[in-house]
């Protein structure tokens, strides 16, 4: 699958110390994954302790990263 990032999405990813091949794993490889919003999500716990969630649109098998964050509060998201 492609995936291309916004503008917002990069701006995120360099503010929070975020590679495009951490959020190309939780992607294509998540530890969960759903849809809110109309959009798809997907998680993948971090070596930090950290979870990345990355928010996105898939149309025509390309991923288009909306935004990317990140949580300290694993257990409240992967249940």
């Amino acid at each position: 699958m492609k995936i291309v990032f916004s503008k917002h999405a990069e701006n995120r990813m360099n503010e929070r110390q975020i590679s495009k091949n951490e959020v190309k794993e939780a992607i294509l490889f998540p530890n969960k994954s759903g849809k809110q919003d109309h959009k798809n999500f997907a998680m993948k716990t971090r070596k930090n302790d950290q979870l990345l969630i990355a928010y996105y649109i898939e149309e025509e098998g390309v991923a288009h990263v909306i935004t990317v964050i990140t949580t300290s509060k694993i257990s409240k998201y992967l249940q």
